[in-house]
């Protein structure tokens, strides 16, 4: 497994700043990427010893095939990258197929078949990221068991610090959410039994947290920002 962690987080220290991707770079040498791709496709993740482990790997994976996915699809020329975004591109998620331990997987397929399916981990959705601006952040090391607990708290608590992407405003009794929770609601009301208990769980100030957890409010769902998360 180190071997696959290392050469992901080589390519995340060198292309990756706050949550940005120098894609450009990363597209003139890819070679750390394309060889950590090659070691998923030749790793079977069923043997891996651990949830944690096994959790881990998925969640590297899949952002590793994005990243791949957008150095496939970028227009060649800077000029024609304007307005660029994987939203845009056909099947992007659905029908661009990656290679795990043999067999190949799109990225719905790991999101929903693996990662929801197997994990049931609605922190998750703040660890995969779309290669947009509304997405998570993508996180300049890779996941490792050690201390993915750990990570996936920070991940989901860092979500919920952007204005951008979760917002309360008390006097109109108003709550901005980022569509992720209308895509995936059901995800956090299993692992908390509501929606708002899930959220009040990761915010870092009190008063957030009981005005969350009275529930007297509505909800409005932020605009997503497809366009790409590039540097």
């Amino acid at each position: 497994m180190d071997v696959g962690y290392e050469l992901y987080g080589q390519v995340l220290q060198k292309y990756v700043k706050d949550g940005t991707v120098a894609y450009l770079a990363l597209r003139a040498s890819p070679e750390e990427l394309d060889k950590y791709l090659s070691w998923l496709a030749h790793t079977d993740p069923d043997a891996l010893g651990t949830t944690e482990e096994r959790l881990s790997f998925w969640i590297n994976a899949y952002n590793a095939f994005v990243l791949k996915g957008v150095l496939d699809t970028l227009p060649e020329r800077p000029a024609d990258m304007a307005g660029y975004s994987v939203k845009k591109v056909k099947g992007f998620f659905t029908h661009r197929k990656f290679v795990v331990g043999g067999r190949s997987y799109s990225l719905d397929d790991i999101e929903n078949d693996v990662l929801r399916s197997m994990f049931k981990d609605p922190r998750v959705h703040f660890s995969i990221v779309c290669a947009s601006e509304s997405c998570p952040v993508l996180q300049s090391k890779a996941f490792r068991a050690g201390d993915i607990q750990s990570r996936l708290d920070e991940a989901t608590k860092r979500f919920f610090a952007s204005e951008n992407r979760f917002k309360i405003d008390r006097e109109n009794k108003v709550v901005y959410l980022s569509p992720i929770f209308r895509w995936f609601k059901k995800d956090f009301e299993q692992a908390k039994g509501s929606l708002y208990d899930f959220i009040a769980d990761y915010l870092e100030n009190e008063e957030d947290r009981a005005f969350i957890k009275k529930g007297d409010f509505t909800i409005e769902y932020l605009e997503y920002d497809w366009s790409l998360n590039i540097r």
